[in-house]
């Protein structure tokens, strides 16, 4: 949904004038798409924390004890910190970084974020989620 936004014909993140119009779809898109994997990766942890929550099991041990809530919780936060939070970051800050270096042949993730995440297209995702 949001890498198809950047085709909607709108205003383009950073255009440079030798720039084909290919390009810069296909750059607008990439950096939507960017942009959008960080919160599906925060919902895939969150819905496998949900899982372990809901449904006593062990993957680990065949007819085994259910994995303590204590302990699936604490390894949702780190997965949420570190495969979620942390990258998320570094992407933005290294993006807009690059896009102002090279005067806008990289994408720049946080406009992305911007134009992209509206209110409604979060709650689209969140209920296909």
């Amino acid at each position: 949904l949001v890498a198809a936004a950047a085709l909607d014909g709108g205003a383009p993140i950073d255009i440079d004038a030798t720039e084909t119009r290919e390009k810069q779809v296909r750059r607008e898109t990439l950096t939507a798409l960017t942009a959008a994997l960080g919160p599906l990766e925060g919902a895939s942890v969150t819905l496998t924390a949900l899982l372990f929550l809901l449904v006593p099991m062990n993957p680990s041990e065949y007819d085994g004890d259910p994995v303590p809530a204590s302990h699936i919780l604490s390894v949702w936060a780190i997965a949420m910190v570190f495969e979620t939070l942390l990258p998320e970051f570094v992407i933005a800050v290294m993006s807009q970084y690059m896009a102002k270096k090279t005067s806008g042949k990289y994408g720049n993730v946080v406009k992305a974020h911007k134009k992209h995440f509206t209110l409604r297209n979060m709650l689209i995702m969140g209920t296909m989620i």
